[in-house]
């Protein structure tokens, strides 16, 4: 609805019962502010969240600091909701089981590191594309999908972890162009598998990472 209009501050009447998902995608926000009679939306220091926190929606594309920790109670996270946005560190809380849609961190330029939670089985289409910064993703064992393009223009990305014990359950499609400079680490036993797997052994090499207990 407001694709990329010049909005800097918004104001969510108390009436407000639908925003879109894409409503505020691009728009460059620094507050959200909601009418606390609201029955289905309420902010955060500025943070857009459906009434119960169980979902963030949007976090303010030109808010300007370098890190943030999603709350405990978040268990998913809205597409494009943090597109854009400024931050280097984004802490995703334990809890976490959704990341919906699409482009859920796209276009986070200044993001280093992202550390993926267990209880997420998904990575949606584009969800990293053009975080040029970003150089390592680590993702959980009950992983079984990423979606296309997920790591579309991440020019610094050099390792993925990947501690799931099966790839054959992981729906997966990549450009080579996008992973052909990644090394991918794997967990121990699993070697074989990814490197034959016909699109994880598209990645410049596997190597097998023995984990922490």
């Amino acid at each position: 609805m407001f694709h990329g209009a010049g909005l800097t501050r918004t104001y969510i009447h108390k009436d407000v019962e639908h925003i879109g998902e894409h409503a505020f995608c691009s728009c460059p926000i620094t507050y959200y502010k909601v009418d606390v009679e609201n029955q289905y939306y309420a902010d955060v220091d500025g943070v857009l969240f459906t009434k119960d926190h169980h979902k963030l929606l949007k976090f303010p594309q030109e808010r300007k600091e370098s890190s943030y920790t999603v709350p405990n109670e978040v268990k998913a996270l809205g597409a494009c909701a943090f597109k854009k946005c400024q931050l280097a560190e984004i802490l995703l809380n334990d809890d976490l089981e959704l990341l919906e849609d699409q482009q859920t961190f796209s276009g986070c330029e200044n993001l280093e590191r992202i550390v993926i939670p267990q209880g997420v089985k998904s990575i949606p289409r584009y969800a990293f594309a053009n975080c040029i910064k970003l150089n390592m993703v680590l993702l959980p064992d009950c992983l079984s999908e990423i979606g296309d393009n997920a790591f579309d223009g991440c020019t610094n990305l050099t390792e993925i972890h990947i501690h799931n014990e099966n790839p054959d359950i992981i729906k997966a499609s990549f450009n080579e162009n996008d992973v052909e400079h990644i090394t991918l680490y794997v967990p121990v036993g699993t070697g074989y598998a990814y490197r034959h797997h016909p699109e994880f052994k598209k990645f410049k090499e596997v190597k097998i990472e023995r984990r922490k207990n």
